[in-house]
């Protein structure tokens, strides 16, 4: 892997952030906390997750 490479990982990375939260916040809060089918519970949960939060 070169220079070029990683810097490629975090330019998708920084964009993919952005689109996560962007999409995020234009849920209501019920949705945000609504209990889903996947190992994080809940969208709170995968942004928890994705972002290291402690909670």
């Amino acid at each position: 892997m070169n220079i070029h490479d990683i810097l490629t990982i975090y330019d998708y990375n920084y964009w993919a952030t952005r689109q996560i939260l962007a999409t995020s916040a234009q849920v209501s809060p019920e949705q945000f906390l609504v209990p889903a089918a996947h190992s994080f519970g809940s969208q709170r949960g995968t942004l928890v997750h994705i972002h290291g939060i402690l909670e």
